[in-house]
């Protein structure tokens, strides 16, 4: 687990730092974390007309990599799930039900995602 830990936060430092030097040869930092954040608050558009509108405000730049930081937990926790697999191999089952619903859940918001965007 403590590895995982680590090379999950060492790629996630990885990619930070990428998207900031892609951003600062652009000429705008943090653009990429921005539009992501507008993107998932906002909406697809983020509130404007073109993506490189983007609103580059703390606030959202914040939130997003608060929004990252929260799902990194929620993959770890179901990581566990894992560990307790390979102790009782019964846990397996439920592990494969879970994916299964998170599946349609998944097939069914691209759905009503593809929906909307066909109506605008």
């Amino acid at each position: 687990m403590r590895q995982g830990v680590v090379v999950g936060l060492i790629g996630a430092a990885v990619a930070m730092l990428l998207f900031l030097l892609v951003d600062l040869a652009a000429g705008v930092p943090l653009r990429t974390p921005a539009m992501l954040g507008n993107a998932l608050f906002y909406g697809l558009s983020g509130g404007a007309s073109d993506a490189h509108e983007a609103a580059i405000t703390t606030t959202v730049v914040l939130g997003y990599r608060g929004a990252r930081g929260r799902l990194r937990a929620v993959r770890a926790r179901g990581l566990r799930l894992f560990a307790i697999a390979e102790r009782e191999k019964r846990v397996l089952a439920l592990i494969f039900m879970l994916g299964c619903c998170l599946a349609a859940a998944f097939v069914m918001m691209v759905y009503e995602l593809s929906q909307w965007v066909r109506t605008r």
